[in-house]
């Protein structure tokens, strides 16, 4: 490692979204740690420089990871599952999680390892729980001063309504407000994310490639698009005739439950009644406006602006900020999750910029 080159250890990686943000804004990746192994395939295929440990968590020892930092400069980021914490999985939420431990290893991990910064990510609602302010005390008394931040993805340029909280802690240094931070190439439609990607038909193969069509309607698409020849994981979950008509009956920027007086007999019969209805199920995006977050988009059936099936892999990719060089792997379920649980990699090129700031 050369010795202007600031380390990073990446907990919970993910298929790498933190990483390849940090990774863009000139930090050296040198490991990470993923215990799913779809996931840690889709990590190990796109940081091949990067020592990959495969584990839980609650295995790793510090003092392996101490052997892989040498004595330069590093810090540790990543982001523990959300699943305890957030409102969208009310069902089995909280300390009774079996996700919910992780956050005792990743401060343990700190404890032990005393980066010069960290960098914690979660969703919002983590700030409501009863040991948010222990959380907090516990990194204080190590010595770190903190910041607590909040980022509004979309306003930071993002086609996408998102929010997630953030935590850094600077040994030597001083607050860090990243409230404020930009990607590098904003959007505010949908239209430039996607629209130069090929129409597809619902139901073709995870593993086909084709050939990028390099077709770029705006920078943000130009960024993500990039200099490649092939175009990987754009392809979406076969549907049943039942589900395409329902489709096929909610207009642009509209949902099940907007467009419930104006479905058919049928479709409705599909569905317990009005009442048993989530409105963001079944909700066709809109070209013309943001997208609301991103999560499993065949489970909550995100649906393309004009085609009759969910957005493809590649389209929830592009949304989240991942370049059509960046290839996902594994089932397709998988595939859908891993984008869901990343962080944008714009975003976190323009929170690593900060970070370097503060350690510089």
């Amino acid at each position: 490692m050369r010795k202007e080159e600031i380390g990073v250890i990446d907990l919970f990686a993910g298929s790498g979204g933190l990483s390849l943000g940090f990774k863009n804004a000139g930090f050296k990746v040198i490991a990470a740690v993923e215990f799913d192994k779809s996931a840690a395939e889709t990590y190990s295929k796109n940081f091949k420089e990067t020592k990959l440990i495969v584990d839980d968590i609650k295995n790793i020892k510090s003092n392996e990871l101490k052997k892989i930092t040498s004595k330069e400069r590093f810090c540790v980021i990543g982001g523990p599952p959300c699943q305890p914490y957030s409102n969208a999985n009310k069902q089995n939420n909280g300390k009774n999680h079996p996700f919910a431990n992780a956050i005792n290893h990743y401060f343990r991990i700190i404890s032990e390892l005393k980066p010069q910064a960290f960098l914690f990510e979660n969703v919002t609602n983590f700030r409501n729980l009863p040991g948010w302010k222990k959380f907090l005390n516990d990194f204080k008394k190590l010595g770190y001063i903190l910041s607590v931040s909040v980022i509004d993805c979309e306003k930071a340029g993002l086609p996408q309504k998102r929010k997630r909280l953030f935590v850094t802690g600077f040994l030597n240094g001083h607050e860090c407000n990243l409230n404020l931070i930009k990607i590098p190439v904003s959007c505010d439609n949908l239209f430039d994310v996607i629209s130069g990607l090929p129409s597809i038909k619902q139901g073709t193969s995870g593993n086909e490639i084709m050939k990028h069509p390099k077709k770029f309607n705006s920078p943000y698409g130009k960024k993500l698009g990039g200099n490649i020849n092939n175009l990987y994981n754009h392809w979406c979950t076969k549907h049943g005739e039942d589900v395409i008509n329902t489709i096929s009956e909610i207009n642009e920027g509209r949902s099940l439950l907007d467009s419930w007086k104006t479905l058919s007999k049928k479709t409705k019969s599909r569905f317990k009644n009005k009442n048993s209805l989530h409105g963001n199920i079944y909700r066709r995006l809109s070209y013309q406006h943001t997208t609301p977050t991103i999560v499993h988009a065949r489970r909550a059936m995100l649906l393309h602006p004009k085609e009759n099936r969910i957005i493809s892999v590649r389209e929830a990719a592009r949304i989240q900020s991942f370049p059509d060089s960046f290839r996902f792997f594994g089932t397709n379920n998988s595939q859908y999750q891993q984008i869901a649980d990343a962080v944008p990699p714009l975003v976190a090129e323009s929170l690593a910029h900060e970070i370097r700031k503060n350690l510089k």
